[in-house]
């Protein structure tokens, strides 16, 4: 029998780092620690992108286009325990460097 997930499509090596961190705690305490560990790498992303926006930009506005470019879908996937955010910061980081 075959079942249809979504999730299969996924990288199994997020769910080996946050299940790692994870591992001593049960229950909403493992959830808890895994939506941490995807918050602490999303902000590691962010803050990277912005600290190569702010390398290559003569003025602040480049700046607030990233901060714009940090929609709430952004902000929201960062505290839920799926890659969706962490994809979604590297890719802000990947446009950041590319514009550089």
């Amino acid at each position: 029998m075959t079942v249809a997930c979504a999730a299969a499509r996924y990288n199994p090596a997020y769910y080996l780092v946050v299940g790692t961190v994870a591992r001593p705690f049960h229950g909403d305490a493992a959830n808890y620690a895994m939506r941490l560990a995807t918050a602490i790498i999303c902000g590691l992303l962010i803050a990277w992108a912005a600290a190569v926006v702010t390398t290559w930009s003569q003025s602040r506005w480049p700046l607030l286009a990233l901060t714009i470019a940090t929609t709430p879908v952004l902000i929201y996937s960062t505290a839920i325990t799926s890659p969706n955010g962490i994809n979604y910061a590297a890719g802000l980081l990947v446009w950041a460097s590319l514009l550089g």
